[in-house]
């Protein structure tokens, strides 16, 4: 089971964003967008790192962010776009050595 993180605990005030008490979820988007959006520091994927580690719903806010993103990505990408070598992967780390999306996996 997942630790529940308390962001109104003092040694965890490095969660909060501009407002200075953000809560979790809020934290999380926040820096699952910057992520997305390739602007987020290395600090930055740490932290995002520990709190989906410690909160199950930090994982759902992150996978949420993440599905809207390629949701979108795919609507607005000219049909010529979808599935070709030279369009940029979103956070490749993630599909290192997985075929590219829409292809079928090759069995031998």
């Amino acid at each position: 089971m997942a630790q529940k993180f308390d962001d109104q605990d003092p040694k965890n005030s490095k969660l909060a964003g501009r407002d200075g008490d953000a809560p979790i979820r809020q934290r999380v988007e926040e820096l699952t967008w910057a992520a997305l959006d390739e602007v987020a520091t290395e600090d930055d994927m740490r932290l995002l790192d520990s709190l989906l580690l410690s909160d199950d719903e930090a994982v759902a806010d992150y996978v949420g962010c993440v599905q809207l993103h390629v949701d979108l990505m795919a609507h607005f990408a000219p049909d010529s776009a979808v599935g070709s070598e030279g369009s940029k992967a979103v956070l490749s780390f993630l599909t290192e050595g997985a075929p590219p999306l829409g292809t079928e996996p090759q069995t031998s």
